[in-house]
């Protein structure tokens, strides 16, 4: 039982860790989302280079601290 408390009490910890930083992901580059959404109505469909267009566009310093620490692969 024990065992058991320990390990909810980590997965616990690491979900709220990771909730605070898509959190803070989403709120740093909010002006890029608000751009993709609009893109997205307009268009139904971009390429992934269209949203790392107006990712770099719309939020310099944050996308360029997060492209450089977070890359995403296909």
């Amino acid at each position: 039982m024990h065992t058991q408390c320990l390990v909810d009490q980590e997965v616990a910890a690491l979900l709220t860790k990771a909730e605070t930083r898509a959190r803070d992901l989403l709120t740093s580059h909010r002006q890029a989302l608000a751009q993709l959404t609009a893109a997205l109505l307009e268009q139904e469909t971009v390429t992934g280079d269209q949203v790392r267009a107006l990712a770099r566009a719309s939020t310099g310093t944050a996308s360029e601290r997060s492209s450089s620490t977070n890359r995403v692969s296909r």
